[in-house]
């Protein structure tokens, strides 16, 4: 038997410049995970997730045939919400498959089968972001043009940043329903992406640099160019709504119901505000 983990990610800023060459400031988020287990095939019925059957595929086509198991998951990812569930899923069983049978992926290798599987195989429409930053396991810039890298964020220097996180299942949304209108209608040329890409990379300085100014600059401009270039649904453009009246930033999290700031000095009222409006809430330590 063979379990692998795999954290969710919170995108802080310049996303959804990554499925357009862009950049994203990413955090993982270790208190969620999928955790993916290799077991020896029982006999019994079972059917898998189509993410399992397409990573398992692609495996098998791309890396090395296996036989006789079957691959469980669990995960604790609040479900389509934009933490990046689905690629936490295919990245663990990545993982598994790959540490059962000692083929010796790398990061990268593990970052590119992930894309085709959700990109090609399940043509699950987005970009680069999920599949760099999980692979990868640690909070990083990700930049995704050509040749793609992930730069991990300096996180040494204190004080740490707080963070606080909401999310809602009532606001939940596949993220392929927003990348597919967003890839129609623009390309890696747009002014918007290069805007949104830039503010990434300011986001991660501002981390390294323990400057909350920009970073909170960082993370309430890439709402706004993400506002005027999707459509955000009512429920989702409510929770923004509800952070900022209780004077934190916010940006969406990723492609669904889920936002991400800098908690406030004062962070009580913001987390009960949101906790009132019916969201689930967390705040973590950047560091």
């Amino acid at each position: 038997m063979t379990s692998v983990s795999v954290s969710s990610r919170a995108a802080i800023a310049g996303n959804p410049s990554d499925g357009f060459d862009g950049a994203v400031c990413s955090l993982i988020l270790p208190m969620f995970s999928a955790t993916a287990t290799v077991v020896a095939a029982d006999g019994a019925e079972h059917v898998p997730l189509p993410l399992v059957v397409a990573t398992r595929n692609r495996f098998a086509a791309d890396v090395r045939q296996v036989d006789g198991i079957s691959i469980e998951i669990d995960t604790t990812i609040p479900r389509s919400v934009g933490l990046a569930g689905s690629s936490a899923i295919v990245i663990a069983a990545l993982r598994a498959l790959d540490e059962y049978t000692s083929a010796g992926l790398t990061d990268m290798d593990v970052a590119e089968l992930a894309h085709t599987i959700e990109r090609v195989d399940l043509g699950i429409a987005g970009g680069w972001q999920d599949q760099l930053i999980q692979s990868h396991g640690f909070s990083a810039l990700v930049e995704c043009a050509e040749p793609r890298r992930v730069e991990a964020i300096d996180m040494a220097t204190n004080p740490p940043i707080p963070m606080y996180l909401a999310w809602s299942e009532a606001a939940a949304e596949s993220s392929g329903e927003a990348h597919t209108g967003l890839r129609s209608a623009r390309s890696p040329q747009d002014p918007e992406m290069r805007q949104l890409a830039e503010l990434g990379r300011q986001a991660a300085a501002s981390f390294a640099n323990r400057d909350v100014h920009t970073l909170k600059d960082a993370i309430n401009s890439t709402f706004d160019i993400r506002r005027s270039i999707m459509h955000i649904a009512p429920a989702q453009l409510e929770m923004i709504v509800t952070a900022q009246a209780l004077g934190a930033s916010a940006n969406f999290a990723g492609s669904g119901g889920a936002i991400v700031g800098v908690l406030p000095k004062e962070g009580q009222p913001l987390l009960d505000g949101l906790a009132a409006a019916g969201y689930g809430v967390i705040h973590w330590d950047a560091q």
